[in-house]
């Protein structure tokens, strides 16, 4: 019983708080009122000037983005108006009309390396070389249709270049357009609506590597651009005229060769060399020597790799 009594004397003591709290933010509301009633002028008076204040401050802080607004809102229209009457306008979509560019991709061609330290050292000139000489006529095909293409754009950009007689102060007068403005907005016309698919001459060689696991994966690539391409067409057009093509796929099998291979071609070997059998301990001077030569198409894989000193070197030679 006892509880149930200082419990509702507990409810009892909420409640009267909260009807004090009502009474109090009724009190302000009422006086709030009564205020209001006797000072409204005075409060519209404030309100107004405050109003007027904060408009003014606006204009002024805003004044700038304001004027570009209503500037760029004119010259929208101006230029729609060009759009609708402008010789300009008209002769620009009816060129752009006769003549249509399509994207001109790069030429690419991929190698893979061994090891990661090829990767780093590789020599790309001689990448490209190998990709001209295996695919000639595809890099020949992709040059012609490059010369096409700019000749045809070149041709585009000397007509577009014409069009600018079509800016005149006449017609500005006779749309009833501010000569400023008019040449401003069919400047801007002119540079807009040209075709900048401008054709550009990439050749893009890339070598990739991936460890055996495929779990590193890295690449690197070159661009060669039209002069840069020319020069070693040249280069590969003269080693083949020479009959020294071989030297390009020479030059990248050795580049190939890695310390890491090497140390694995002659721990196959038992670090003997495989035509006499002699090892380091006999004072050889051991080394890998390519099975099929490289200049005659060998590669620098461990099947075609053997380990020789360098007397059975010197006397195999370039033989097979």
């Amino acid at each position: 019983m006892k509880k149930q009594y200082y419990r509702k004397k507990f409810n009892n003591y909420n409640d009267d708080w909260e009807t004090a709290v009502g009474l109090f933010i009724l009190w302000i509301i009422y006086s709030i009122v009564v205020f209001v009633q006797k000072n409204y002028k005075m409060i519209i008076i404030i309100g107004l000037i405050l109003f007027l204040v904060t408009l003014i401050v606006l204009l002024v802080v805003y004044r700038k983005k304001i004027k570009n607004y209503l500037v760029s809102k004119h010259i929208k229209k101006v230029k729609n108006k060009l759009k609708k009457k402008s010789k300009l306008y008209f002769n620009i979509i009816e060129l752009n009309n006769k003549y249509s560019f399509e994207e001109f991709k790069p030429f690419y061609d991929n190698y893979n390396v061994y090891f990661k330290s090829n990767l780093e050292t590789c020599n790309f000139d001689d990448y490209l070389l190998m990709t001209i000489d295996k695919k000639y006529d595809l890099l020949k095909q992709y040059k012609l249709k490059y010369d096409e293409l700019n000749n045809s754009y070149n041709k585009y950009n000397d007509e577009y270049n014409e069009l600018k007689k079509y800016i005149s102060v006449d017609e500005a007068i006779e749309l009833k357009i501010n000569n400023d403005e008019y040449i401003k907005c069919q400047n801007e016309i002119f540079e807009q609506l040209k075709n900048k698919n401008i054709p550009e001459f990439k050749v893009v060689i890339y070598i990739n590597y991936s460890s055996k696991k495929g779990r590193v994966k890295k690449k690197k690539y070159k661009i060669y651009n039209k002069e840069q391409f020319y020069n070693k067409m040249q280069e590969y057009l003269k080693l083949k005229k020479d009959n020294e093509l071989y030297k390009i796929s020479s030059r990248v099998e050795r580049a190939r060769m890695s310390e890491s291979m090497r140390y694995d071609v002659l721990k196959r070997d038992n670090f003997r060399c495989q035509i006499c059998g002699a090892s380091s301990k006999d004072g050889a001077n051991l080394q890998v020597d390519h099975i099929i030569p490289v200049s005659k198409g060998g590669k620098t894989e461990m099947s075609n790799l053997q380990t020789l000193c360098s007397r059975c070197n010197i006397g195999k030679s370039n033989k097979m």
